[in-house]
This record gives structure tokens, sequence and C-alpha cells, in this order.
């Protein structure tokens, strides 16, 4: 299956996550701090990343960007995520720099929901899921 990189500041929400993915056969790897995710996006080359909005010292929106920006990992698909988020606000900030995720999605969301997003961006990318 897909190789996901996943990053958040809450353990718990990670050790979910993996849960999740893992059992639909997905690889996983889980990051809590958003500073160090760009060099480990860049060095394992994840199908999709899934990153929390809300982060200390780096927010997903600027990890975005980093991402976007880089000639290396500027086509990997995002999927960003909050429980507090003004979409629209920040879809017209990024589109104005350029830049921005492939998704959204909603806290709390349903596994199912969650799984779903993740195909689809797979069969945009076409690959196998």
């Amino acid at each position: 299956m897909a190789k996901i990189v996943v990053i958040d500041d809450d353990p718990n929400n990670l050790l979910l996550y993996r849960e999740i993915l893992e059992e639909e056969g997905h690889q996983t790897l889980t990051v809590a701090d958003s500073r160090q995710a760009h060099a480990i996006i860049r060095k394992e080359s994840p199908d999709i990343i899934l990153c929390d909005i809300i982060m200390p010292k780096l927010s997903g929106v600027e990890l975005c960007e980093l991402v976007k920006c880089d000639e290396g990992t500027k086509n990997i698909p995002i999927i960003l995520m909050s429980g507090i988020f003004d979409h629209d606000d920040a879809r017209k900030k990024m589109k104005q720099a350029g830049y921005q995720p492939d998704d959204y999605l909603v806290k709390p969301f349903d596994n199912e929901t969650l799984l779903i997003r993740i195909k689809n961006l797979l069969k945009e990318r076409g690959q196998q899921t």
C-alpha cells in the first residue's frame, strides 16, 4: 500500500492514526516535531503527508509551504487537519502564495473519511490502493 508520514504533536493522535492506517496495510511514519518532519519527508519520499495544522514552532501551513516549494517533495499530496480552522481564509492565503494542501480534514473525523481521502489521493497519483 502507501507510505504515509503523519505529523501531530499529540502522541495519542499519532498512535490512533498509525493504528488506523496500518490496519489498512499502509506503512506509517509518525513525527511529533514539525521542524524535523521536512527532513524526514525528503528522506523517506512518502506517498502522502497527513499533518495537523496547529503545531508548536512550525505550523502545518508552514510545513505545507516548505514541502510544496521544495522540488524534491512538491508533488507529495498533503492532507491538513484541525479542529479549529478557517478553511476559506487559509486556502486564500496559500493560493496567493502559490501553494496549497491537497485536502483538509476537520477533527474529529471518522476513520472511513480519512481512508477515503487517502484512497482518492492515491488514485489521483495513479497508485494502487
